[in-house]
């Protein structure tokens, strides 16, 4: 293998890992596969990576995502760990809570003109909020993959 620098820390690396910080060098491009065994190998380590992955996503979120596409993953959590972390806070925060979607979204409807065509709206949307109170973690799990077909539209012609 030809001499090249790691891409966390810039050292010189002749083998397959960084003598530095422990990366392992690989060129190629990321696959379905490798992301989930990335998942199945790493689902429950939480060191700084973590930490890392939060507080880049905060505040630089672009560079972030860039470094990476590039190969530089020892400093942050993997995608799919970071994303089970928070889905897992967001619904102990929920259930602590005692919240439902209807709660907080039932407080913005509008206010509808009286008689026949507002009290059919009513119902309507109470049917709405009712269906999503019901199946809002099936919807949200839903939703994931119908943003991911938007994310690979978005960033196709980067090549990402």
């Amino acid at each position: 293998m030809s001499e090249q620098n790691c891409k966390s820390c810039g050292q010189p690396v002749t083998g397959n890992f960084c003598v530095e910080c422990g990366e392992k060098i690989s060129n190629k491009r990321l696959t379905l596969k490798d992301v989930f065994a990335d998942f199945m190998s790493n689902l429950f380590e939480l060191e700084f990576p973590l930490l890392n992955t939060v507080k880049g996503l905060t505040l630089r979120p672009g560079v972030l995502c860039r470094e990476y596409m590039n190969g530089k993953r020892k400093p942050y959590s993997r995608p799919f760990q970071y994303y089970l972390v928070t889905l897992a806070i967001f619904y102990l925060f929920f259930l602590a809570s005692g919240l439902k979607v209807s709660d907080y979204s039932m407080g913005f409807t509008p206010e509808f003109a009286e008689g026949e065509a507002g009290n059919s709206a009513r119902e309507l949307e109470q049917r709405i909020y009712d269906v999503m109170n019901r199946y809002s973690r099936l919807l949200q799990t839903v939703l994931i993959p119908i943003t991911a077909l938007f994310s690979w539209l978005v960033f196709k012609k980067f090549g990402y």
